[in-house]
């Protein structure tokens, strides 16, 4: 099962396990119950963007692979970003998409929001995420972050779409 984290000897399969495994190690993932099952939903739930993009990544029909990527960007993906949305602005604290500190949330957020907005999926309007400003206000803080700057500058030396 790919993707699949091998540390000391044991392997862990699976995106969200190994979002979380490391997130323990790094305490970015919380002790309090309620805050874990926050960031399981949100993590959960950009799986579920993930899933409803698949069948264009798989389309090989150049006209339906459009088709389909037209109406997730119109009408699809907009609905889920805004439940996102609706969670980071329901808050107290806007500034992390869970509690008071940074989480693998914004992590993931960052990361698949960032995808999105890319250009890099034809047919997906890289300006999707743009009226979603709670979470643009997290894919900014998270983007500044030093440790964040130091991997995007290994990891995309040039052609970086950023949220500043």
């Amino acid at each position: 099962q790919l993707p699949a984290l091998s540390v000391m000897g044991k392997t862990i399969g699976q995106t969200g396990a190994i979002a979380r495994f490391c997130g323990k190690v790094a305490n970015l993932y919380p002790d309090d119950i309620w805050e874990c099952a926050q960031i399981d939903q949100i993590i959960d739930l950009g799986t579920d963007i993930n899933v409803l993009i698949r069948p264009s990544m798989l389309e090989s029909d150049p006209v339906k692979k459009k088709a389909l990527r037209v109406e997730l960007s119109n009408t699809i993906l907009p609905g889920r970003i805004q439940l996102l949305e609706n969670l980071v602005s329901a808050k107290e604290n806007k500034n992390f998409c869970v509690g008071n500190s940074l989480s693998i949330a914004d992590l993931a957020v960052w990361r698949l929001m960032g995808w999105l907005s890319s250009g890099v999926i034809d047919d997906i309007s890289p300006n999707l995420v743009e009226p979603f400003d709670a979470i643009m206000n997290i894919c900014r803080r998270v983007e500044n972050l030093p440790k964040v700057v130091e991997w995007i500058d290994k990891t995309y030396p040039t052609n970086y779409r950023s949220f500043d």
